[in-house]
């Protein structure tokens, strides 16, 4: 019995790591260690040091949609969201929350050029990794992007992975580029 259990968990392990086709191994994620986190805590919390700084107009809240591209977990992610981020900067920290269902990450800003930026952000606990890289590109009050998470759990033993990749388009609705008028406008009382 005790050889049939062995079996057929190296059975599942090899499945579950010959469908995991989008877990990069480049993906550097500084995970913050929520060990002593109760497993039902869903709401996302750390503190991850700010590397480099989001271009300005990203700071804000937005309308965030996003389509399923691909995933070896049907199950697990919709194939499509519609959610409300807020980013902005908390001294030397970025943060992302969620108003909707009260999730807050402290992100790390991995890089920046032009008007793209890529952040990440990870979580570990005493069964489970996730992690999030997200790369957007901003277009004056909307950007559009990719958000490829991964989730890493153990399952008794054995370390199951699902991933998936989303494209993502945002709106803004508040934050300081909203509106900027071309010419200044004085008024007299």
């Amino acid at each position: 019995m005790t050889k049939l259990k062995i079996f057929i968990s190296l059975i599942i392990f090899a499945l579950s790591c010959s469908v995991v086709f989008a877990a990069p191994h480049e993906l550097k994620i500084q995970y913050d260690d929520n060990r002593d986190m109760p497993q039902e805590h869903t709401v996302l919390q750390g503190s991850v040091t700010q590397i480099q700084e989001l271009p300005s107009g990203m700071y804000g809240m937005w309308q965030v949609k996003g389509t399923l591209l691909e995933t070896n977990d049907y199950a697990r992610y919709a194939p499509h969201s519609n959610d409300i981020w807020v980013l902005r900067k908390d001294g030397n920290f970025v943060t992302l929350m969620n108003p909707q269902n009260g999730a807050s990450a402290t992100i790390t800003v991995t890089a920046v050029e032009d008007n793209t930026a890529t952040f990440t952000r990870g979580v570990k606990t005493y069964i489970s990794k996730d992690s999030e890289q997200v790369t957007l590109t901003l277009q004056g009050d909307t950007f559009y992007g990719t958000d490829l998470i991964v989730n890493q759990e153990s399952n008794y033993g054995i370390m199951q992975t699902s991933v998936a990749r989303y494209r993502i388009n945002g709106v803004k609705i508040s934050g300081e580029t909203l509106y900027k008028p071309k010419t200044n406008i004085k008024f007299q009382f």
